[in-house]
């Protein structure tokens, strides 16, 4: 999964609502976390799940490993609810 690059699908819509992230399709709605909402703004179809990792535990000062097994998680979920798509 490292090497592969996640793509929103073009259905999916990202709000802001004050402090809240909202991922949006149809009459769906998810609220995001800081981490969802940087996985789905980088998941353009340009970026590895490896390089997403890097980017993210940078910015919150996290543990790569840690934040990988994360966003696999949530691209596995994402994944089944066709949110995105590899």
């Amino acid at each position: 999964m490292i090497n592969k690059k996640p793509m929103l699908d073009y259905l999916i819509n990202i709000k802001k609502a004050g402090k809240d992230t909202y991922l949006i399709r149809g009459r769906e709605t998810w609220v995001l976390n800081d981490v969802a909402e940087e996985v789905c703004m980088l998941s353009t179809g340009k970026n590895t799940v490896g390089e997403m990792s890097k980017l993210i535990s940078t910015k919150f000062n996290e543990e790569e490993n840690v934040v990988q097994d994360d966003i696999k998680e949530l691209l596995l979920y994402f994944e089944q609810e066709n949110i995105i798509k590899f």
